[in-house]
């Protein structure tokens, strides 16, 4: 069974993104994992596709983790389609595309913790076609 996860946390001081993004797309591309980390003003949001016996480790080992903090489990859900089906975990640190596209979601400013559930998930549908330049994932897959 195919799952996606979201969650959103704090960075801390010691959070290395590109190092980061770097080693896990080649170790999530191993487990059938994919996903997508946006970050602006040390507030992430990352999505996990992938098996659901990989996902819940993984989450397990992130929620964990030192490196960031707050850790807030949005969703996690089955799913048929991914969204992110190329990349093993992709980076979207570009503060100007986050707001443009948070923007044009209709939030002010870009702070997940303040988002339903759904608008974060109707905004990770957007992300995946907007800034990745791939199909949305249908409605069932949602």
């Amino acid at each position: 069974m195919m799952q996606r996860l979201t969650y959103v946390s704090r960075a801390g001081l010691s959070l290395d993104l590109d190092a980061l993004i770097e080693k896990a797309a080649l170790a999530n591309q191993g487990f059938g994992v994919s996903g997508l980390l946006l970050q602006e003003n040390g507030v992430i949001l990352q999505v996990l596709e992938g098996p659901r016996t990989a996902i819940a480790p993984l989450f397990l080992r992130i929620a964990s983790d030192q490196r960031h903090f707050d850790v807030t489990l949005i969703e996690a859900r089955p799913i048929d389609e991914l969204c992110f089906p190329r990349w093993g975990m992709t980076l979207l640190d570009g503060a100007l595309k986050t707001r443009a596209l948070w923007a044009s979601h209709g939030e002010a400013g870009f702070d997940p913790f303040a988002m339903p559930a759904r608008a974060i998930s109707d905004f990770v549908r957007l992300a995946s076609f907007e800034l990745l330049n791939a199909a949305p994932a249908t409605a069932a897959g949602r």
